[in-house]
């Protein structure tokens, strides 16, 4: 992605693993509303191509889109344990 800070790519077989780390950046007026923990914020989204799962017929499917919205959630909750989002208040 060209506005990345950062990036990362695995290959193991025929699995590619991207990641790109945008950040930190200044919370906006809407995310300091909403966020009264006085705490960096961290958001993660997962993404996988169409041909890269068995149900990629029908495009994106509900099951697929909940699988996404799982893997968010993991992802988060690890990356929230090790960065230290006290230090971008």
């Amino acid at each position: 992605m060209k506005n990345s800070d950062g990036s990362a790519l695995f290959k193991i077989g025929n699995t590619t693993v991207m990641a790109y780390i945008m950040g930190p950046h200044e919370t906006s007026m809407r995310g300091r509303m909403e966020d009264t923990s006085q705490e960096g914020i961290l958001n993660v989204h997962f993404f996988s191509t169409n041909y890269s799962v068995p149900e990629h017929r029908g495009g994106m499917n509900l099951k697929r889109t909940q699988k996404n919205m799982e893997f968010s959630t993991m992802i988060k909750s690890i990356f929230e344990k090790v960065i230290l989002l006290k230090n971008y208040s």
